[in-house]
């Protein structure tokens, strides 16, 4: 179930999008391959009448998973976790258009202690918060772009696909360091969903 939008800044949350939020969460925390998540996402984006293949480009789902735990694993050696960690949350945000010569999409990562589902809050001021926490994927950012040139279709694109491919890459690029944590993907400030790790899950 999708989590309720935090009261703690700007809200995204776009109330008839939700069910695409549940769907895509239960796509991912099912799934047991990068491979397998990516063609049950596309399949569902189909069924909803887009198709992102063209704007993927040629980067593969098993290079964005790749590259973004490369990152993570530099992210963790430098600024290493506390022991009493809980969970980690993926955040999603829209960057700044003005600064930015080429549309891209906002992704970090920070983390807290204690996730309660039931209190919107516990993802505000978290205390696991580096400084170097941004992750880049080539993938989201062509999504991203995508979005911009494809108006009938971008709130669609922008929530659910960004919410899809995000969740993707945090489980399935998670460093091994993380595995006994919770994985949270939401945007800020808006809709969440946690994402299940089930042990039986292949990383590339």
């Amino acid at each position: 179930m999708v989590g309720r939008f935090r009261d703690c800044g700007f809200d995204m949350c776009i109330e008839p999008l939700g069910a695409d939020l549940d769907s895509l969460a239960t796509i991912v925390s099912t799934s047991h391959s990068a491979g397998e998540a990516w063609e049950r996402e596309l399949q569902y984006f189909r069924g909803r009448g887009w198709d992102p293949v063209e704007m993927a480009g040629s980067v593969t789902i098993d290079q964005a998973v790749y590259l973004v735990r490369q990152q993570l694993l530099r992210v963790f050696e430098v600024n290493p976790m506390p022991e009493n960690l809980g969970f980690l949350y993926f955040g999603l945000f829209d960057r700044d258009q003005e600064v930015e010569e080429m549309p891209s999409a906002g992704f970090y990562v920070s983390g807290g202690i204690h996730f309660d589902d039931k209190d919107a809050d516990s993802l505000c001021d978290l205390p696991y918060a580096p400084d170097d926490g941004e992750i880049t994927s080539e993938l989201l950012d062509q999504l991203k772009r995508g979005a911009l040139s494809d108006q009938s279709s971008r709130e669609f694109i922008e929530y659910a696909v960004m919410f899809g491919l995000g969740s993707l890459l945090a489980k399935f690029g998670l460093p091994e360091q993380a595995f006994g944590l919770k994985v949270i993907v939401g945007f800020d400030e808006g809709d969440f969903a946690e994402i299940a790790l089930e042990k039986g899950s292949r990383r590339i």
